[in-house]
């Protein structure tokens, strides 16, 4: 291995333009190739950034040393057992498939390669989760409550709002419970296209210890990305996009908890790029040949798919 990482990115899209970006301006990482089906978009973006654009990863070197899939959801059980099977290592964006049969696939072909494969739960990434994770450990969790409310986009046609957009809060709630749901209740809207949600709200409850409740929207006139998290000890809130935390003094300094200091106080956050943080993990996972050390894992990926697809299911019971 070079002592600059070759990494392509598979999909010359939105969230392909943002991986290639952040790559491009990495230390240590090559951005070497763009790949998409539409040739004359990946020479677009390959010309930005002086990479090579290829129109398939049948093209792809043997030399590559990674490639990130930011390619449309459906595609990413294909993309991604072609690659594995080269023993090239894969970040792919969430979700890590539409199915439950092809993430086993994927698990599988992963299992197989050995190489570091992680997913795209970027918000695990953000410096305002990993703060709140930090004061929540030894903390016993009650109630958390999640908000992450969209304007109405265009450029998502493919995908409900649940697994576009809920499905990063259902992640980062499994992963701070350390549990998965016991059982869940949803309810939804389908605004533009029938069956196809673009409001939906879940109460999820973890054996009766904790509750949490999940509100997704692509029907907002402005953006609210929001988790309020109760322990025993005292109340915590996140703003994903402002990266802020606030805190009961309890949760911040371990003091006792005072029932009548309602107050919740700021902590200190160091910001970062969470995409930029989420690349250099699984780059490094490269580099050290770890593929435990890589990310949000597939098998992680799919606790957190379990749900969503518990929601759609209920869901088109409801519009049956």
């Amino acid at each position: 291995m070079s002592a600059a990482l070759s990494v392509a990115v598979v999909g010359a899209g939105a969230m392909g333009a943002n991986h290639a970006r952040t790559l491009a301006g990495m230390e240590g990482v090559e951005l070497g190739y763009i790949v998409d089906a539409d040739l004359t978009r990946a020479k677009t973006l390959a010309e930005t950034y002086g990479a090579q654009a290829l129109g398939s990863i049948g093209e792809l070197p043997s030399g590559v040393d990674g490639a990130v899939i930011a390619t449309t959801s459906v595609t990413h059980a294909v993309l991604g057992q072609a690659l594995l099977s080269r023993g090239i290592p894969c970040l792919i964006e969430k979700p890590l498939a539409v199915t439950r049969e092809e993430c086993v696939l994927l698990i599988e072909a992963a299992d197989k390669a050995g190489v570091p494969v992680a997913v795209g739960h970027v918000e695990r990434f953000n410096p305002a989760i990993r703060k709140a994770a930090e004061l929540l450990k030894d903390q016993t969790i009650l109630m958390m409550e999640a908000r992450r409310l969209n304007p109405g986009s265009a450029r998502i046609l493919d995908t409900d709002v649940i697994i576009d957009l809920m499905v990063h809060d259902l992640d980062v709630i499994q992963f701070l419970a350390v549990a998965d749901p016991t059982a869940l209740s949803a309810h939804g809207i389908a605004r533009n296209k029938p069956g196809v949600a673009d409001h939906a709200s879940a109460l999820l409850d973890f054996d009766g210890k904790v509750m949490a409740t999940v509100t997704a929207s692509r029907m907002t006139q402005t953006r609210i990305r929001e988790l309020l998290i109760q322990t025993a000890s005292g109340l915590l809130a996140v703003n994903y996009l402002t990266q802020e935390v606030r805190a009961s003094r309890a949760l911040i300094d371990g003091s006792d908890a005072n029932g009548s200091d309602l107050a919740l106080e700021p902590v200190m956050v160091v910001q970062g790029q969470s995409l930029a943080t989420e690349l250099a993990v699984f780059c490094a996972a490269i580099r050290k040949g770890r593929a435990e050390a890589a990310g949000v894992t597939p098998r992680e990926a799919l606790r957190s798919l379990r749900s969503v697809w518990e929601i759609q299911r209920q869901l088109a019971e409801t519009w049956a």
